[in-house]
């Protein structure tokens, strides 16, 4: 990928451990705001999964305490259910906390709570199609965005045990977060921060890839609770 001299790159550090994929990327959209704060204070703010990382809308949380605007843009049914599209904001807060009183699983009241916070706190949620136009419109406005995603289709890797292993057989999937910065219309490609030191995609933190493989890899995130665009702006 030839660097394009007009282009404000995204200054991205590798994450530190495998499970702080999302703070890393938070970290990366502050520092574009020329806000100064440190990965390490922005990891030990953030909860965790008993399962190591954590979800987009814990990313958005902390950025709005922080006197930001967050919107996320949600493909994850099994948090909202599509006839929500165009309701207001206090008319689905109340959905997510009966959604959250028939949960019996965690995860899904830790993440539902969550979201209730984010709207109340002044978060949008946003239903959009999501397609290239999305993308390509979402990444003119020149401000980075935070895609939870399945790593394992995005890498086209194989699934892992929980230490780590390879295992197509019988391991699961990944979640993971990249931050996208520029959609290339010459080359019809989108281009992405990503803090995984190792990922197979390129030698550095910065690639390039097609549009449609990134959408794949954000509705597949559903299975891990992601399957969501974070975009984050000053007010």
């Amino acid at each position: 990928m030839k660097p394009n001299p007009m282009r404000r790159e995204l200054k991205m550090q590798a994450q530190p451990t495998e499970t702080s994929c999302g703070p890393t990327c938070l970290q990366a959209v502050y520092q574009h705001f020329e806000d100064v704060y440190p990965l390490e204070s922005i990891i030990s703010d953030i909860p965790e999964n008993p399962d190591g990382g954590t979800y987009s809308v814990m990313l958005a949380n902390h950025a709005l305490k922080r006197g930001y605007q967050a919107t996320i843009y949600s493909y994850n049914l099994r948090v909202f259910d599509p006839t929500w599209a165009e309701l207001e904001a206090e008319e689905i807060a109340p959905k997510l906390a009966k959604r959250r009183e028939h949960s019996s699983s965690k995860r899904a009241r830790t993440n539902l709570s969550a979201y209730i916070e984010f709207l109340e706190q002044g978060g949008e949620i946003r239903f959009d199609e999501l397609d290239s136009a999305l993308l390509a419109m979402l990444l003119a406005k020149g401000n980075p965005v935070i895609a939870g995603l399945n790593s394992t289709h995005l890498y086209r890797s194989s699934r892992l045990k929980k230490n780590g292993k390879e295992d197509d057989v019988n391991g699961d999937v990944e979640g993971h977060f990249v931050t996208l910065f520029e959609y290339d219309h010459a080359n019809k490609q989108i281009l992405v921060a990503d803090p995984y030191q190792k990922n197979p995609l390129s030698e550095s933190l910065i690639y390039a890839i097609d549009p449609q493989r990134l959408i794949n890899s954000v509705m597949l995130g559903i299975v891990t609770y992601d399957a969501n665009l974070l975009l984050i702006d000053k007010k």
